[in-house]
């Protein structure tokens, strides 16, 4: 990766399907190439730099790539992860999720939250919305009047499927999603003092 900017900083998605000792591999081997480059063709770059990486996945499991630690210091790579909660848990005794508990360290390295971003198709949408209404995004849109107050998506099943206690959508369950939907349908049989 060919750069002449010395204040550039490379950020790394390791959310996808790869395996990550294959995903750290890869990116080792691109910034032994830059360093490379950078020594032959531009001297006057500084052969370590800033690295972020970041995780979006749902696993909890920390990782770390010592090889980039290695190749560029390890003060100059950055972990930031989605899930920084470990042993969440559903507990079929208190029929409640155990909260777990976070943990933001990883060896020597701190690692920071990353919060999911928001889609610029989701924003473009309710912007468009908004329009129809003459407002713009900047509007408290929680003082909208609507006509439901409480919406759950997540589909109660059917009838109970032995060894799949919860409802679900395709292959996956979710024992939490499917309590929440089942109070949310109970607080629609109350009298009508919202709308559910």
């Amino acid at each position: 990766i060919k750069s002449t900017n010395p204040l550039t900083v490379w950020v790394g998605d390791a959310s996808n399907k790869v395996p990550r000792e294959i995903w750290c591999a890869d990116l080792y081997r691109s910034v032994r190439r830059s360093q490379k480059y950078r020594r032959r063709h531009e001297k006057n770059m500084p052969p370590t730099w800033p690295i972020f990486i970041i995780d979006y996945t749902d696993t909890a499991t920390p990782f770390s790539c010592p090889q980039i630690e290695r190749a560029v210091g390890a003060a100059n790579v950055y972990y930031s992860r989605r899930s920084v909660v470990h042993d969440r848990s559903w507990n079929p005794s208190t029929g409640w999720v155990d909260l777990g508990r976070k943990v933001l360290q990883h060896g020597r390295q701190v690692v920071q939250p990353a919060p999911y971003p928001v889609r610029t198709d989701i924003v473009q949408a309710l912007d468009e919305q908004l329009q129809l209404r003459n407002l713009t995004l900047s509007y408290p849109i929680e003082e909208l009047p609507r006509s439901l107050d409480v919406v759950h998506l997540w589909p109660l099943p059917s009838k109970q499927v032995k060894g799949q206690g919860s409802g679900g959508v395709g292959t996956f369950h979710s024992n939490l999603r499917t309590t929440v939907s089942k109070i949310v349908k109970s607080l629609g049989r109350q009298p009508a003092t919202k709308n559910l």
